[in-house]
């Protein structure tokens, strides 16, 4: 579910945008890749499991919820 909802995400979002949430991730080298390789990146990483998922899915749902009631998850 997570990826459906990401991968429509990453449809909707700008080259920038998803430069910056790879950049998040710690992906490195974004610079010289388009729209396409930086979603092929984004849903690799999220689909490898691991802390790297784990980090992706908290902003995928950190961002429904913002759209939802406008303010973000409390985490502490």
């Amino acid at each position: 579910m997570l990826s459906g909802i990401l991968q429509k995400s990453l449809e909707k979002m700008s080259d920038e945008e998803i430069r910056e949430l790879c950049d998040e991730l710690g992906v490195k080298n974004t610079n010289k890749l388009g729209k396409q390789a930086l979603s092929t990146a984004a849903l690799t990483l999220f689909r490898m499991g691991g802390f790297k998922s784990y980090q992706l899915a908290l902003i995928v749902a950190n961002a429904v919820i913002k759209a939802i009631f406008q303010r973000g998850l409390s985490l502490g």
